[in-house]
C-alpha cells in the first residue's frame, strides 16, 4: 500500500526567503490532520540545486508547537545535485512522540540553522522536491 501525498500544498516559510533570516523551510500542510499510522516509511525524492545542501526532517501533529523541536529528527541529510530518495521509518517519528493518526504539517528545514543547529553556510539553499509517498502497511 502507498499513497503519493500532493505537492499541491508546498509551501515555502518564511514566505518571503529573506537572505538575513537564518530559518528556512519547505512544508506540506494538512488543512483537517492526516493520518499517517497505517503506514511504515516515509519517502522524500529530492535534490538540492547545487549540491551539498543539508536538510531535517520534521512531522508536526499540534499546529500550536510550528515554533517547536518537537517531531524534528535529529539526523541530517545532505543533498546532492541529482535526485535521491531519503527513506525513513515512520517509527522513528512516534519514537519523539509524534501522534501519526494526526499530522498537520511535515516540513523540511533547509535554512542556515534550527534551533541553534548549523545546517548551511547560507539560507539561499533551493531544494527541489519530486515526489513524497507513505509507504507499506503497517500492522497495528
Amino acid at each position: 500500500m502507498s499513497e503519493v501525498l500532493t505537492l499541491e500544498g508546498l509551501v515555502t516559510y518564511p514566505k518571503e526567503c529573506c537572505l538575513e533570516d537564518s530559518w528556512h523551510a519547505k512544508a506540506v500542510n494538512f488543512k483537517d490532520g492526516r493520518d499517517f499510522s497505517h503506514y511504515k516509511t516515509l519517502k522524500i525524492r529530492v535534490k538540492g540545486k547545487v549540491g551539498g545542501e543539508r536538510i531535517k526532517i520534521q512531522l508536526i501533529n499540534d499546529l500550536q508547537k510550528v515554533n517547536s523541536p518537537e517531531g524534528l529528527l535529529e539526523e541530517t541529510f545532505e543533498l546532492s545535485r541529482d535526485f535521491e530518495v531519503i527513506e525513513i521509518s515512520l517509527l522513528r517519528f512516534k519514537e519523539l512522540g509524534v501522534d501519526l493518526t494526526n499530522i498537520y504539517r511535515l516540513a523540511i528545514h533547509c535554512g542556515r540553522e534550527i534551533w541553534g543547529e548549523r545546517l548551511n553556510d547560507t539560507n539561499a539553499n533551493e531544494i527541489i522536491i519530486e515526489r513524497i509517498e507513505l509507504v507499506g502497511n503497517h500492522e497495528c
